[in-house]
């Protein structure tokens, strides 16, 4: 999906762990899918040499079992749930003078002139996101919060650049009602922001995995197929509007479809949270069974 180049970076350390003979543990994550034979089999060779290995959805966790075939072992090979959402964050003593619309703007599709036919999506992103923030401004009596997540040095993935762009792009007479989080510096105190929305967007993956385990209603808006599995164990796999499927117009209509049933989607999420931190905490135990178990004491890998 990223590339070779971003696929041999986040596979050789994991290599050099396994060729030193340190244990292996790969957290919870998402395993493909591969575009390329070598990729598969490059995974399919770690996932295999690895102690322990978790899925972060069901979706993952059936391609986790895809790819070690007949080498499957319930004890090794486990479905998850990603470990952000057991991320600490502050609740508020008093609930906010003033709500917010919560937008993540993710530089990595706004910055880059190549993201569309790099994920060959169907939708403009800009343009989906521009529609949308124009929607809320005229018709709702409420202030959009733009939430940058990833924020390096260089422009090209810069969340806060494209923040600040999409806000220039606004009608005038609206950007005051547009404002752009600067003071969260910790991933704990960015949770703490976005679960102070009263609704939340953005296709970072991690910057929605904040609301929903938070409790906020909130849509992704995808640019694979990373996210589908995430969102329908927390029972709002209908809160992922995928790019690559559907048209700027009706990615538009979805997020004001979804925005619209925030009360609804809020009740689920408030259903499941429970179930859902009982799966964490469960998966840490795990977790730890796998290091206090494994070969080499004096240390492991993560991944």
């Amino acid at each position: 999906m990223y590339g070779s180049a971003r696929f041999e970076q986040i596979t050789i350390p994991k290599k050099i762990a396994i060729s030193c003979g340190t244990p292996l543990i790969l957290l919870p994550q998402t395993y493909g899918p591969f575009k390329s034979i070598k990729a598969r089999n490059t995974a399919r060779a770690i996932i295999k040499a690895s102690t322990a290995a978790f899925a972060r959805d069901s979706d993952s966790f059936a391609r986790l079992r895809d790819l070690v075939g007949a080498d499957f072992n319930p004890a090794i090979h486990k479905q998850g749930i990603d470990l952000a959402f057991g991320l600490p964050w502050e609740q508020p003593s008093e609930p906010p003078r003033k709500q917010h619309v919560g937008i993540n703007v993710s530089g990595l599709l706004w910055n880059n002139n190549c993201s569309r036919s790099q994920f060959a999506l169907k939708a403009d992103y800009q343009q989906t996101l521009l529609s949308f923030c124009q929607h809320i401004l005229e018709n709702e009596n409420l202030d959009i919060l733009l939430v940058p997540h990833v924020t390096p040095a260089n422009k090209y993935e810069c969340d806060l650049f494209a923040s600040e762009m999409l806000k220039k792009q606004l009608p005038w007479r609206y950007r005051h009602r547009v404002h752009i989080e600067t003071t969260a510096k910790t991933p704990s105190h960015l949770k703490s922001v976005i679960a102070n929305t009263c609704w939340f967007t953005g296709a970072r993956m991690h910057a929605t995995i904040a609301a929903l385990s938070t409790g906020v209603p909130v849509v992704n808006v995808a640019y694979s197929a990373k996210a589908k599995g995430v969102f329908s164990g927390c029972g709002v796999g209908d809160c992922v509007l995928d790019m690559r499927h559907l048209t700027t117009a009706n990615m538009v209509t979805g997020l004001i479809r979804c925005f619209n049933e925030r009360s609804h989607h809020k009740a689920v999420l408030c259903r499941k949270l429970p179930f859902l931190k009982q799966q964490w905490a469960a998966q840490l135990n795990a977790i730890n069974q796998a290091i206090l178990t494994s070969p080499k004491k004096q240390g492991c890998c993560y991944a």
